[in-house]
């Protein structure tokens, strides 16, 4: 028999050959004997001490006696989940029912239903961090593959650069060398002159000398005469020259083209590298949630969740389980349609509680669940005014955009301010302080407006008719439809750029985070989410996405969007990849299209366009 290098526990001279768990004692030969015998561990299990070595250490570790008491903990809470010992019973767990013998608990628990789905559970998580692994390791297989596609790209764009400046340099080239030539062909024009009348001069002069010498008076007066005509004319001709432009100097000089210059000036960088995220497409593999706490031998009770619940519970957790309902509201299995709506939205009882799932996944798997709980109506009584935005600020101040009018209501209700903007607004955001932006669609502008004094502050030019507006850092995110492009300003410095979408379809709202913007078109009934760069990230469509307008984000990234057409709010994970239906046919709400989640104080505020209902709930 081979050293185990451990001494018994009773017998300290002694080597040890099993552990008892149950006991926490490791036994010679001896006292394995005698503990097999006792009447108090003959049903103990001991295993060899080789065996007991290759436990992980947390397994080793465990201690089944009481901290507390110092006695085994031979129970079991199944409400609380722990061991107890005799006196924890009688003392922290008197009220508990769910008290377990452990011996009987754990009969046949490695062949549990539970330790098969831990198992199961436990291959699925490899299985998927196998497949991640696999993904990651090719995405920087294709990273480095794209980064040789990039410098091919970058020094295509070079040669390109180049060969079209070769291009302009050799017609600059030729533009030059016909310049040059055109102008010594003038000057060698002049110069062919000049020498003439050089010869004509040195004739008059030799003609001159040898009139003096040889010459009578009579004839060298005469001679004279018709020389000095020539000279005169010779003279007159040569001062002429400088008078015009022969004799001005010729000097060759380049001007760059302006074009030219721009380059040198603007052109900071030769591009910029952008990284773009896509959702994961696989689908990991994940086990449907356990409902059972606790799963122990046969001919045992099993205690359940599902076993715990009403008969009419039961019934609404399998339907839920089936995904056959589509509305999230907590109602009983016998509702009605009509009964179930009204007790959504019936307006008599406002703290009514509603249970809504987070989404739904595309492979059904589920977002966590949100709670709302309805607080408040409220009627905007305007008339034939169509409410387009809305906007919950600090100090539960609430903000309602008109057709061309906003009303702050405060804390105080009878206290509502108005402020009258005579143009037709679409959408506003809050800039912070007192200042609201405001877009005026039919005036290409948006406005910035004082809500402490009700008053408009100063307006913003926009290169097209502005429809959706959001902010953050500093900066406003405008859509236009029209231009199919959002515009960015800056509007403390004055700077503005456009951002043009890549996707077919025009933004009309838009909701700006972490350097994405979500944008809604309601024409093509899409939402989809984009880079500032106008690249597209993901698009969402779905038969429950019927004319989407207002959209706004909760404290957990999730985007709520109000469809005007099916008197719906969806709820579509920030990857695009889950949705749910949030809220369904709520009867206040005819035509939902304003909505605003306000992350500091949880609540949630929808909108009808018509009626001019605003209902008000909180986050539980």
């Amino acid at each position: 028999m081979s050293s185990t290098g451990v001494t018994c526990d009773i017998h300290a001279s002694t080597e040890a050959q099993q552990w008892c768990s149950q006991c926490e004692q490791a036994l010679c030969d001896d006292c394995v004997h005698y503990h097999s015998q006792a009447k108090a561990s003959r049903n103990h299990k001991a295993i060899p001490v080789s065996d007991f070595r290759k436990l992980p250490a947390f397994v080793r570790s465990l201690k089944k006696t009481c901290n507390k008491h110092g006695e085994k903990t031979d129970f079991f809470c199944l409400i609380h989940e722990n061991l107890c010992c005799p006196y924890c019973i009688q003392t922290m767990h008197k009220q508990c029912d769910g008290i377990e013998n452990l011996q009987t608990l754990t009969k046949n628990v490695k062949s549990s239903a539970f330790v098969e789905d831990l198992e199961a559970n436990v291959q699925d998580i490899k299985t998927n961090i196998d497949e991640l692994l696999k993904d990651r390791t090719q995405n920087i297989l294709n990273i480095d593959k794209q980064k040789d596609s990039l410098l091919k790209q970058i020094a295509r764009t070079k040669s390109d650069i180049i060969n079209y400046l070769n291009k302009l340099e050799k017609q600059l080239v030729c533009n030059l060398t016909e310049v040059i030539n055109k102008e010594k062909s003038r000057l060698g024009k002049l110069v062919s002159d000049l020498q003439e009348r050089k010869s004509r001069i040195h004739q008059i002069h030799e003609d001159l000398r040898s009139i003096k010498q040889f010459a009578a008076d009579i004839d060298v007066f005469l001679a004279i005469k018709e020389l000095n005509k020539t000279v005169q004319t010779e003279e007159s001709i040569i001062f002429d020259l400088q008078t015009d432009t022969s004799l001005f100097q010729t000097e060759i000089l380049l001007q760059k083209s302006e074009d030219i210059e721009t380059l040198e000036n603007n052109v900071k960088t030769f591009g910029k590298i952008l990284i773009m995220s896509k959702p994961l497409k696989m689908n990991l593999m994940k086990k449907k949630k356990m409902q059972a706490q606790l799963f122990i031998s046969k001919g045992h009770e099993v205690l359940t969740e599902i076993e715990k619940q009403t008969d009419n519970e039961k019934l609404v957790q399998e339907i839920k389980d089936d995904g056959n309902v589509e509305a999230s509201e907590s109602v009983s299995p016998n509702t009605t349609d009509q009964q179930k709506e009204d007790t959504v939205d019936s307006g008599q009882d406002s703290n009514i509680e509603i249970s809504v799932p987070r989404g739904e996944s595309l492979n059904n798997e589920s977002m966590p669940r949100i709670h709302l709980k309805c607080n408040t109506f409220l009627e905007i009584q305007e008339r034939g005014k169509q409410l387009n935005a809305c906007k919950i600020l600090p100090e539960d101040k609430l903000l309602f955009l008109l057709s061309n009018k906003l009303i702050v209501y405060g804390t105080d209700p009878k206290k509502i301010q108005y402020a009258d903007l005579k143009s037709k607004t679409t959408d506003l955001t809050y800039i912070g302080g007192n200042v609201v932006a405001i877009t005026l669609y039919s005036e290409n502008q948006i406005c910035l407006v004082d809500i402490s004094e009700v008053q408009e502050i100063e307006r913003i030019k926009t290169v097209g008719q502005c429809f959706g507006i959001d902010n953050a850092d500093g900066q406003i995110y405008t859509s236009l439809p029209h231009n199919k492009c959002i515009q960015v300003i800056d509007y403390k410095r004055n700077v503005s750029t456009e951002c043009t979408l890549e996707t077919v379809h025009s933004a009309f709202y838009v909701v700006f985070s972490e350097g994405r913007l979500f944008c809604s078109n309601h024409v093509t009934s899409v939402v989809f989410c984009m880079l500032t760069s106008g690249s597209t990230l993901w698009e969402y469509r779905s038969d429950i996405l019927v004319e989407p307008f207002c959209m706004s984000l909760d404290s957990k990234g999730d985007l709520f969007v109000a469809c005007r057409k099916n008197r719906s709010i969806i709820v579509i994970s920030a990857d695009g990849s889950k949705s749910t239906v949030c809220l369904k046919s709520i009867s206040r709400l005819k035509a939902p299209r304003a909505l605003n989640w306000c992350p500091t104080t949880d609540k949630f505020i929808v909108c009808d366009e018509r009626s001019g209902t605003v209902v008000v709930y909180t986050y539980k």
